[in-house]
């Protein structure tokens, strides 16, 4: 009988990173609005970048989760978090969207 190796999981670095892109999102929005005051006319241009820091960060986010998945990493409970905590709102987003 040959013994067998044990399975030797990758290290969770998309795990870990499917779980912390919402926050860079919200932190660095947070950085925006402290360094980007908008006036009355530009308010537009602020709930703009708004979006698309937290629709980039949220797709990131569930790229990196499938990633982690997909690679059979350590700790397969912070690729399912990742992922719960980036495909929530972005569903959100497109229902929001969809339905008024």
């Amino acid at each position: 009988m040959i013994p067998t190796e044990p399975s030797v999981r990758a290290t969770p670095v998309f795990g870990v990173l499917s779980a912390v892109a919402p926050f860079l999102g919200a932190v660095m929005t947070v950085v925006l609005a402290f360094f980007f005051r908008p006036g009355r006319d530009q308010a537009l241009t602020f709930a703009a970048l708004f979006f698309l820091i937290t629709l980039a960060s949220m797709t990131f986010g569930v790229l990196f989760a499938f990633k982690s998945l997909k690679r059979h990493e350590k700790y397969r409970g912070l690729a399912w978090t990742g992922l719960v905590l980036n495909v929530v709102p972005l569903l959100i987003y497109v229902f929001h969207a969809i339905l008024p």
